[in-house]
Protein backbone atom coordinates (compact mmCIF):
# COMPACT_ATOMS: atom_id res chain seq x y z
CA UNK A 1 0.00 0.00 0.00
CA UNK A 2 1.18 3.55 -0.82
CA UNK A 3 1.66 6.21 1.38
CA UNK A 4 -0.71 8.42 -0.05
CA UNK A 5 -3.52 5.90 -0.08
CA UNK A 6 -2.75 4.77 3.53
CA UNK A 7 -3.31 8.20 4.24
CA UNK A 8 -6.67 8.15 2.48
CA UNK A 9 -7.84 5.16 4.23
CA UNK A 10 -7.00 6.73 7.59
CA UNK A 11 -8.96 9.17 6.75
CA UNK A 12 -11.92 7.61 5.77
CA UNK A 13 -11.63 5.64 8.98
CA UNK A 14 -11.23 9.16 10.90
CA UNK A 15 -14.40 10.47 9.29
CA UNK A 16 -16.56 7.63 10.38
CA UNK A 17 -15.84 7.68 13.40
CA UNK A 18 -16.73 11.08 13.62
CA UNK A 19 -19.80 9.67 12.20
CA UNK A 20 -20.33 7.28 14.83
CA UNK A 21 -19.46 8.98 17.75
CA UNK A 22 -22.22 11.96 16.58
CA UNK A 23 -24.74 9.96 16.18
CA UNK A 24 -24.29 8.45 20.05
CA UNK A 25 -24.43 11.89 20.66
CA UNK A 26 -27.23 12.50 19.06
CA UNK A 27 -29.73 9.30 20.56
CA UNK A 28 -28.55 10.25 23.79
CA UNK A 29 -29.77 13.72 23.06
CA UNK A 30 -26.99 15.79 23.90
CA UNK A 31 -25.98 17.47 21.00
CA UNK A 32 -25.63 21.03 21.13
CA UNK A 33 -28.30 23.42 20.16
CA UNK A 34 -25.55 26.00 19.77
CA UNK A 35 -23.61 26.63 16.48
CA UNK A 36 -20.58 24.27 16.86
CA UNK A 37 -17.43 25.92 16.66
CA UNK A 38 -14.96 23.62 16.39
CA UNK A 39 -14.25 19.55 16.94
CA UNK A 40 -11.49 17.75 17.98
CA UNK A 41 -10.81 14.23 17.70
CA UNK A 42 -7.89 11.84 19.05
CA UNK A 43 -6.66 8.30 18.40
CA UNK A 44 -3.85 8.08 20.44
CA UNK A 45 -1.77 4.76 21.18
CA UNK A 46 -0.67 3.10 24.54
CA UNK A 47 -4.19 2.95 26.36
CA UNK A 48 -4.26 6.96 26.74
CA UNK A 49 -8.36 7.98 26.09
CA UNK A 50 -9.43 8.23 22.36
CA UNK A 51 -12.52 10.90 21.81
CA UNK A 52 -14.16 13.57 19.91
CA UNK A 53 -15.32 16.44 21.23
CA UNK A 54 -17.75 19.00 19.71
CA UNK A 55 -16.91 22.72 21.21
CA UNK A 56 -19.52 25.47 21.38
CA UNK A 57 -20.30 28.68 23.44
CA UNK A 58 -23.11 28.48 25.64
CA UNK A 59 -23.93 31.34 27.80
CA UNK A 60 -20.65 33.04 26.87
CA UNK A 61 -18.62 30.23 27.94
CA UNK A 62 -16.85 27.36 25.84
CA UNK A 63 -18.35 23.85 26.48
CA UNK A 64 -17.81 20.36 24.74
CA UNK A 65 -19.85 17.05 24.58
CA UNK A 66 -17.40 14.58 24.43
CA UNK A 67 -18.20 10.61 23.58
CA UNK A 68 -15.50 8.72 24.19
CA UNK A 69 -14.75 4.80 23.09
CA UNK A 70 -13.80 1.91 25.80
CA UNK A 71 -13.72 -1.86 25.47
CA UNK A 72 -13.63 -4.28 28.70
CA UNK A 73 -13.11 -7.29 28.60
CA UNK A 74 -12.59 -9.75 31.61
CA UNK A 75 -8.62 -10.41 30.64
CA UNK A 76 -7.87 -6.37 31.52
CA UNK A 77 -8.45 -4.26 35.38
CA UNK A 78 -8.98 -1.53 33.10
CA UNK A 79 -10.90 -0.72 30.10
CA UNK A 80 -8.88 -0.39 27.27
CA UNK A 81 -9.16 3.46 25.63
CA UNK A 82 -6.84 3.77 22.57
CA UNK A 83 -8.87 2.08 20.30
CA UNK A 84 -11.37 3.77 17.79
CA UNK A 85 -15.13 4.16 18.04
CA UNK A 86 -15.55 1.43 15.08
CA UNK A 87 -13.37 -0.99 16.97
CA UNK A 88 -15.58 -0.39 20.08
CA UNK A 89 -18.41 -1.33 18.13
CA UNK A 90 -16.60 -4.34 16.32
CA UNK A 91 -15.85 -5.22 20.46
CA UNK A 92 -19.23 -5.44 21.75
CA UNK A 93 -20.47 -8.32 18.97
CA UNK A 94 -17.78 -10.19 20.32
CA UNK A 95 -18.10 -12.50 23.86
CA UNK A 96 -16.34 -11.30 26.85
CA UNK A 97 -15.62 -8.02 25.28
CA UNK A 98 -17.69 -5.16 26.11
CA UNK A 99 -17.43 -1.96 23.51
CA UNK A 100 -19.20 1.08 25.30
CA UNK A 101 -19.15 4.47 24.14
CA UNK A 102 -19.32 6.99 26.87
CA UNK A 103 -20.83 10.37 26.59
CA UNK A 104 -20.26 13.39 28.81
CA UNK A 105 -20.37 17.51 28.74
CA UNK A 106 -17.71 19.82 30.26
CA UNK A 107 -17.78 23.31 30.67
CA UNK A 108 -14.36 24.30 29.55
CA UNK A 109 -11.69 26.65 31.84
CA UNK A 110 -10.44 29.66 30.96
CA UNK A 111 -6.87 28.35 29.94
CA UNK A 112 -8.17 26.06 27.63
CA UNK A 113 -10.66 27.98 26.20
CA UNK A 114 -8.15 30.13 25.36
CA UNK A 115 -5.77 27.25 23.79
CA UNK A 116 -9.15 26.74 21.72
CA UNK A 117 -9.56 30.09 20.36
CA UNK A 118 -5.89 30.33 19.40
CA UNK A 119 -5.82 27.10 17.68
CA UNK A 120 -8.86 28.00 15.99
CA UNK A 121 -7.56 31.64 14.60
CA UNK A 122 -3.88 30.17 13.69
CA UNK A 123 -4.83 26.65 11.83
CA UNK A 124 -4.55 26.71 8.29
CA UNK A 125 -7.35 26.44 6.20
CA UNK A 126 -6.78 22.81 4.98
CA UNK A 127 -3.98 20.64 6.12
CA UNK A 128 -4.50 16.45 5.41
CA UNK A 129 -1.61 14.35 6.53
CA UNK A 130 1.16 15.12 4.72
CA UNK A 131 1.55 12.13 1.93
CA UNK A 132 5.32 12.54 2.06
CA UNK A 133 6.21 12.21 5.79
CA UNK A 134 6.47 8.47 7.48
CA UNK A 135 5.03 7.79 10.31
CA UNK A 136 5.39 5.21 13.12
CA UNK A 137 1.96 3.45 13.13
CA UNK A 138 1.70 3.75 17.11
CA UNK A 139 1.63 7.37 16.63
CA UNK A 140 -0.83 9.94 18.19
CA UNK A 141 -3.81 10.66 15.45
CA UNK A 142 -5.64 13.82 15.86
CA UNK A 143 -8.03 16.48 13.85
CA UNK A 144 -8.68 19.56 14.44
CA UNK A 145 -11.91 21.28 12.10
CA UNK A 146 -13.43 24.99 12.51
CA UNK A 147 -16.66 25.44 11.68
CA UNK A 148 -18.56 28.45 10.73
CA UNK A 149 -22.74 27.42 11.03
CA UNK A 150 -22.12 23.78 9.55
CA UNK A 151 -19.52 24.70 7.03
CA UNK A 152 -15.93 23.47 7.78
CA UNK A 153 -13.76 26.44 7.28
CA UNK A 154 -10.73 24.96 8.01
CA UNK A 155 -9.19 21.11 8.39
CA UNK A 156 -5.88 20.20 10.02
CA UNK A 157 -5.51 16.19 10.32
CA UNK A 158 -2.20 15.23 12.06
CA UNK A 159 0.79 13.03 13.27
CA UNK A 160 3.03 14.99 14.32
CA UNK A 161 2.30 19.38 14.71
CA UNK A 162 5.38 20.33 13.53
CA UNK A 163 4.61 19.97 10.10
CA UNK A 164 1.53 21.64 10.51
CA UNK A 165 2.15 25.50 8.51
CA UNK A 166 0.70 27.13 12.07
CA UNK A 167 0.60 31.21 11.46
CA UNK A 168 1.52 33.08 14.90
CA UNK A 169 3.21 31.49 18.19
CA UNK A 170 4.49 28.63 16.37
CA UNK A 171 6.31 26.85 18.55
CA UNK A 172 4.22 27.06 21.57
CA UNK A 173 1.07 26.67 19.14
CA UNK A 174 2.61 23.27 17.92
CA UNK A 175 3.79 22.08 21.34
CA UNK A 176 0.08 22.57 22.60
CA UNK A 177 -1.27 20.83 19.35
CA UNK A 178 1.22 17.58 19.71
CA UNK A 179 -0.18 17.26 23.15
CA UNK A 180 -3.83 18.24 22.79
CA UNK A 181 -4.85 14.83 23.00
CA UNK A 182 -3.05 14.87 26.94
CA UNK A 183 -4.83 18.14 27.68
CA UNK A 184 -8.67 16.96 26.48
CA UNK A 185 -8.07 13.95 27.70
CA UNK A 186 -7.39 15.36 30.89
CA UNK A 187 -10.92 17.06 30.84
CA UNK A 188 -13.03 13.93 29.73
CA UNK A 189 -11.62 11.98 32.51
Amino acid sequence: MSAGSWHKERYAEYMEDIRIARDEIKNIKLYPSEPVICDIYALPSHNFQAYYAMIYERNGRLEMVYAKPQIYSCQYIEPVRMYSFATSRRADKRPGFDGRIVIGIRHLTDGFSELIRSIMQNLPDRYILDENWIVIADGVFQAIRVFDGDAVIKEVVYYEADRIPVENQKEWLRNQLDHLYLLAGEIIR
